[in-house]
């Protein structure tokens, strides 16, 4: 299946450009914004399709780890992203958006916060004192709690699932104190790995995937909410032994054996484009601020 290009489409979700997309794939029905860059699917799931696919989803999501690998590698991922928020905000309440297994909760009430989990698909149990309350960050208003709550928001890997994901930045925004601070990573799309891996990233994957965000995308989607961004970057990893593997991986598979078989067989490489799906990939992280006044 080859790589298309279509005159005429909607205007970007994110940051509003209209035109034709730079690149589309055809089996997932996905678009690239030429503007901003925002990997996207062309249809908007409805609310009724997401709570069908979502239902019992947290009972047994593993992000495709396995349950053996996935108890054992995610506790270690909760420790590094909670030791980054503790140097933005070490006290106080906070709210994890799309909390899970409530893992990152539990650390993060053993460190003395005051938390509490929000989520689509609620289990129905969770760890000692862990709290979780059903919420659709889709929707404004759609999380149960006063403006001004909380001195801090984390959201893990959830802003690519959102139908509106401008709308749930001013959920976010609405939720948090003066002064308060978001976090959140995502898959990062548009990076050299990405552009010129022979294969198309797992991160395009409606409809749990809805918008794969660029670097700056992301960036623009926090500002067009009111949120100052403080801290960002394009690869984010808990050691630094993992992050220097990850990048030494992505380039060396990504960009040199993916440039190479572009420049000697663009053939070959636009078709395996289409058809095959790789690990290559980066998650970005961002830290962002809500104004004081």
């Amino acid at each position: 299946m080859s790589m298309t290009r279509e005159n005429t489409r909607s205007a970007c979700r994110i940051c509003g450009a209209r035109g034709a997309p730079e690149e589309s794939f055809e089996e997932i029905a996905c678009f690239r914004c030429a503007t901003c860059g925002t990997v996207q699917s062309n249809v908007l799931p409805t609310v009724e399709e997401l709570a069908k696919h979502y239902a019992g989803f947290s009972e047994s999501y593993t992000a495709g780890m396995g349950a053996e690998r996935f108890a054992r590698e995610m506790p270690k991922r909760h420790a590094a992203k909670l030791a980054l928020v503790r140097r933005h905000q070490p006290k106080g309440r906070l709210l994890d958006v799309g909390c899970g297994e409530g893992g990152f909760l539990s650390q993060a009430l053993e460190a003395g916060f005051d938390a509490v989990g929000c989520d689509y698909s609620v289990r129905k149990e969770y760890a000692p004192r862990v709290q979780v309350f059903p919420g659709n960050l889709d929707a404004e208003g759609g999380l149960p709690f006063e403006d001004g709550s909380f001195d801090a928001v984390t959201s893990w890997a959830v802003i690519e699932h959102v139908r509106d994901p401008h709308a749930a930045m001013r959920e976010v925004r609405r939720v948090l104190k003066p002064g308060g601070f978001f976090f959140c990573d995502t898959p990062l799309c548009g990076d050299a790995s990405e552009r010129d891996v022979a294969a198309r990233s797992h991160w395009f994957c409606p409809p749990e995937h809805i918008h794969v965000f660029s670097y700056g995308s992301l960036s623009r989607l926090v500002w067009a909410a009111g949120l100052d961004v403080v801290y960002s970057t394009p690869s984010f990893e808990r050691s630094a032994p993992r992050y220097v593997a990850r990048r030494l991986r992505n380039v060396l598979v990504g960009v040199v054996l993916g440039r190479a078989l572009r420049h000697f067989d663009p053939g070959a490489w636009e078709r395996r484009r289409q058809s095959v799906v790789t690990q290559i990939g980066d998650i970005q992280l961002l830290v962002a601020q809500k104004p004081r006044s």
